[in-house]
């Protein structure tokens, strides 16, 4: 069991876990007790506390962390930033939150992908005018040459 923990522990803090669990509570407890040694500590996907809640799309978790002074702009190993998450997920509230507190939305991850292109591929129509009336740039290609309006559904 120890040994179980100890692997646990390498690849996620008690903040990681209280977020990925979208326990509120908990992460709140290891503010107030002031356990939480490192906001932006990244698990073996290179993704944090942040990214954690946006992907589960746990709202509180959120503001919470913002309001904590969370990195927006953090990235995973995949060179995929938060904004993309929550743009993925068709998250607006998220991707709102994100945006007004500085998450840059010309962002490209390794592909060249940007928040725009991936929430027009998913269909999330929302979040595709809400980043371009928050300055996201039609115009940007990604690396095969497609622009977001080239990678929307159609469907």
């Amino acid at each position: 069991m120890a040994t179980a923990l100890k692997q646990l522990e390498n690849k996620y803090n008690l903040l990681m876990l209280h977020a990925e669990e979208n326990d509120l509570q908990g992460v709140k407890r290891l503010f107030a007790l002031n356990k939480v040694e490192d906001l932006e500590a990244k698990n073996e996907h290179g993704t944090t506390a942040l990214g954690l809640a946006v992907k589960n799309g746990n709202t509180e978790i959120v503001r919470f962390l913002l309001t904590q002074g969370a990195h927006v702009n953090s990235e995973n190993k995949a060179g995929q930033s938060i904004l993309v998450t929550a743009c993925y997920e068709g998250f607006l509230e998220e991707t709102t939150m994100l945006v007004r507190e500085g998450a840059t939305v010309n962002v490209q991850d390794q592909r060249g992908w940007t928040p725009l292109m991936i929430a027009a591929y998913q269909g999330h129509q929302d979040i595709v005018e809400f980043l371009i009336d928050n300055g996201a740039d039609v115009s940007l290609q990604d690396k095969f040459g497609k622009r977001a309006h080239d990678r929307a559904k159609t469907s």
